[in-house]
């Protein structure tokens, strides 16, 4: 697998009631090629208690690695996809951040 080029994402909170949240993660490939899969890394103390279009490959501390889905890894250039979960939360205040960790 080689890299594609440089990609987005993007943390939206679509719901938080105060004891939890629901978010919407947009991955989005701005590289010139399409790619073949996709790693997010998500840093919050949020606790993820179910997640859609993709699946949690790790979780330490605070850091969770998500991986794309069978069905959504492949991401056009110049597309996006998206992912989305629930958590409950943990402390007072605390948001979620995102990176792209790898394209491939």
């Amino acid at each position: 697998q080689s890299q594609v080029g440089p990609g987005t994402v993007s943390v939206d909170v679509r719901n938080d009631w105060g004891s939890g949240l629901v978010a919407n993660v947009m991955v989005s490939n701005t590289g010139p090629v399409a790619s073949g899969g996709w790693q997010v890394q998500l840093t919050t103390t949020e606790q993820i208690t179910n997640l859609w279009n993709g699946a949690i490959l790790s979780h330490t501390g605070n850091v969770y690695e998500i991986g794309n889905a069978a069905y959504n890894g492949t991401i056009a250039a110049g597309g996006s996809t998206s992912f989305g979960f629930q958590a409950t939360h943990m402390l007072a205040g605390e948001g979620v951040t995102a990176l792209v960790d790898r394209f491939a």
